[in-house]
């Protein structure tokens, strides 16, 4: 999944709803935050497809991995990896026929 996080102002806002206190930065990290609420939407994802699925347990392997990407280039090369992957371990048999999910808002 590629994600574009929004600007700080938003995610500070949000902090402080969310916590019920002002964001303080030499306190809190914002990329912890963030990647909070990842794992927040990951499990309950993961709740909801069990109990739709009558199973219990993991659907997600290992820590969230994450990488900034700050020119058109490095997006490029995250996309194309994305793809590579998805043929690598055998999910789709070309990146042609691979899917990708955008979030941007």
């Amino acid at each position: 999944m590629l994600a574009k996080i929004k600007e700080e102002a938003p995610i500070f806002q949000h902090f402080q709803e969310v916590k019920k206190k002002t964001f303080q930065p030499l306190e809190n990290d914002i990329s912890d935050f963030t990647m909070e609420r990842f794992s927040n939407f990951l499990n309950s994802y993961t709740k909801a497809f069990n109990k739709v699925n009558k199973r219990k347990g993991a659907l997600f392997m290992g820590y969230l991995k994450r990488s900034r990407v700050n020119e058109s280039s490095d997006f490029t090369s995250h996309i194309w990896y994305m793809h590579k992957n998805a043929v690598h371990h055998q999910l789709v048999k070309s990146a042609a026929n691979g899917s990708m999910i955008v979030i941007t808002h």
